[in-house]
């Protein structure tokens, strides 16, 4: 049994893995403290877990029972068989267990548009990185996903190594064909050329498919896709490369959303920072160049870094996150343009002594909003981390976050009731509720941080 304080990464890495197994039993993990993407073990009974535990170390813990319910069964998908073909025509058959596996994706683009940004929010953006490496880098481009949260690289089973060919090699195929067969007997066949992912559990549904929906297409949307593969014949969708899925026949759209009635237009943010000192000065960012400006690591994290992993790649997000991270002042100002900057702008003077380069260590106490019609929204800095002030932003950010923890249904409605607040947006808390300030009921439940009209109100901490 764990004793040791547990971190977030543990506790986001135990969340996702509980809730890859939606049958409504309870399941038991073994999981490393430091490293909790390493040899992450998931069991249905205590005395196995104890026993791999027994085994494991003292860096390992057990964690559980967790019990998830939604999907209610194990599963419609029995075995995934996949037919790949090698350069001199040759062909042969690997085949996945449809109960161990519930999702599988051949081609980098798919990799980059749901598993980069997925593991990007969930294991951090080295993860990430490693991940799509691994999966696109070798001679079959593969990724297998396991409930559990746990990614596969490399075509199992290789065959023989040519006459005349270095060890190591591995013979270049390429995915002809991917059959689904269901426990009834019957069978759905995918042109691996014509599409490039399956995923056959709401699980994956919901960690890949739907944020990245939500964010291209819109919540609503992303909402009736997931609804439309839970009356599928196997539980799921297929993905084509021109960003289409396909259920099984039940076709359909859903609705776009109606463009609102711009409400107060921010024209300018301004920022106050107080130093250790007790120094304070003011940093002003006008309204209409900018849409969003981000705080905390955390916030970053969330938001920032799954969007630009999926827009400029895994290792330009990484670097994104450094530059905005390591600083004096956490600071990630955005553009309309999908632009990012880091660094407080505008430094104070170097104090006598320091060396060149030196820049003081500043808070961000309180930002303030200040809309075309004269009116100011004052966000307290430590109670806040993010502040998203056009739809665009939010499309970006917020949507895919909490379309991913929330669902589609909530992410919609965050939606709606950013473009009906005062300056057409939402702020951020850390600890992950939004406030869109003048909607009424914040779904998140904490209606303190409305005052007796509905429009927000500083929430006021004592230095």
């Amino acid at each position: 049994m764990h004793t040791r304080p547990l971190s977030a990464a543990l506790l986001r890495r135990l969340g996702e893995a509980a809730d890859g197994y939606r049958t409504g039993r309870p399941i038991y993990v073994v999981a490393c403290y430091d490293h909790p993407r390493d040899d992450l073990r998931i069991f249905d009974h205590e005395a196995d877990a104890l026993e791999h535990l027994s085994q494991a170390g003292d860096r390992f813990g057990m964690f559980g029972p967790f019990v998830t319910h939604g999907a209610g069964a194990d599963g419609l998908v029995r075995e995934v068989a996949i037919t790949l073909r090698a350069a001199d025509g040759s062909e042969r058959v690997a085949r996945l267990d449809g109960r161990e596996y519930d999702a599988f994706l051949w081609s980098a683009s798919a990799i980059d548009k749901f598993a980069v940004p997925y593991y990007a929010a969930t294991a951090g953006i080295d993860a990430a990185t490693e991940m799509r490496q691994r999966c696109t880098q070798g001679p079959v481009c593969w990724m297998t996903h396991r409930p559990g949260s746990i990614w596969g690289s490399g075509v199992p089973d290789q065959p023989d190594v040519p006459e005349g060919e270095p060890d190591g090699y591995v013979s270049p195929e390429a995915v002809t064909t991917v059959t689904l067969l269901l426990h009834d007997g019957r069978e759905i066949r995918l042109d691996g050329r014509e599409h490039d992912a399956v995923f056959w559990s709401p699980s994956a549904i919901d960690k890949f498919a739907v944020p990245y929906y939500a964010r291209t297409d819109g919540p609503e949307f992303a909402a009736e896709m997931r609804r439309q593969a839970a009356r599928s014949s196997f539980g799921g969708i297929t993905h084509m490369p021109r960003s289409e899925y396909e259920t099984d026949g039940i076709g359909g759209d859903a609705p776009g959303f109606e463009s609102p009635a711009g409400p107060g237009e921010v024209v300018e943010v301004a920022v106050q920072l107080r130093a250790a000192s007790g120094a304070e000065r003011t940093i002003r960012l006008d309204g209409r160049e900018y849409d969003a400006f981000l705080w905390s690591a955390s916030a970053i994290d969330k938001f920032a870094v799954p969007y630009y992993a999926r827009t400029d790649g895994p290792e330009h997000a990484a670097e994104m996150r450094r530059r905005c991270t390591e600083g004096a002042v956490c600071w990630m100002t955005h553009r309309p343009g999908s632009v990012w900057s880091s660094g407080v702008p505008d430094q104070p003077e170097v104090p006598e002594g320091e060396p060149d380069g030196y820049a003081p260590p500043e808070a961000v106490i309180t930002v303030t909003l200040v809309l075309l019609d004269g009116r100011e929204i004052h966000l307290d800095g430590r109670e806040h981390d993010a502040v998203f002030w056009t739809l665009s932003a939010v499309d970006k950010f917020a949507v895919p976050y909490y379309a991913r923890t929330d669902g589609p249904e909530f992410a919609a409605e965050m939606r709606r009731r950013a473009a009906r607040s005062s300056f057409g947006g939402i702020a951020h808390l850390p600890r992950s509720d939004y406030v869109p300030d003048g909607t009424g009921h914040d779904p998140s439940g904490f209606e303190e941080l409305f005052g007796s009209t509905g429009r927000v109100v500083e929430t006021a901490v004592a230095a």
